[in-house]
């Protein structure tokens, strides 16, 4: 096994534990969708900040696009958790 199949398997299984944890209450899912949307946000902004940068000319698109990757691979991974969480359950009056 090497270093990136490491990788995964350990992102698996804390996928694994956050989705138990997450089961464990609808408070819990709420909570844990809470905080995967503000890093969603973050993320967001980061990339906001990364195109700021270039436009504004403190960095050069070569060194501004490994970066841009690694932070829209960031981007789907939370996504992926967001959708993986099951549906928000919404209460009718």
């Amino acid at each position: 096994m090497n270093v990136s199949d490491s990788r995964r398997n350990s992102g698996a299984r804390r996928f694994q534990s956050l989705r138990t944890l997450g089961r464990e209450s609808a408070a819990n899912d709420n909570a844990l969708l809470n905080h995967l949307d503000i890093a969603f946000g973050s993320q967001g902004e980061v990339e906001v900040q990364l195109d700021l940068a270039q436009r504004l000319g403190f960095v050069s698109q070569r060194d501004v696009q490994p970066i841009a990757e690694r932070v829209a691979e960031v981007g789907r991974m939370l996504n992926g958790l967001i959708e993986a969480l099951p549906p928000k359950e919404v209460e009718l009056e």
